[in-house]
């Protein structure tokens, strides 16, 4: 399963947690440990996703928006 998937699926998970009958320790216990686990998946994409180049605007300077013909241009 790819780290989306097991996102949604905690997702999942912690809605329907509550409406399972388990004791307040455990509830609690297992609302910790899928909490610490979104986190942790939700880390480990940000920093594969952030490893790569491809989504990253202004690297080399340059502005992410240049408006057409905005600029003045100079005059001789």
């Amino acid at each position: 399963m790819s780290k989306y998937t097991i996102i949604i699926t905690l997702g999942i998970w912690i809605i329907i947690l509550p409406f399972l009958g388990f004791p307040g320790f455990w509830r609690t216990l297992l609302f910790v440990i899928s909490g610490f686990a979104v986190v942790t998946l939700t880390l480990l994409i940000r920093s594969e996703s952030s490893s790569r180049d491809n989504f990253r605007f202004g690297g080399n300077g340059a502005d992410a928006y240049v408006d057409n013909g905005h600029e003045k241009k100079k005059e001789k």
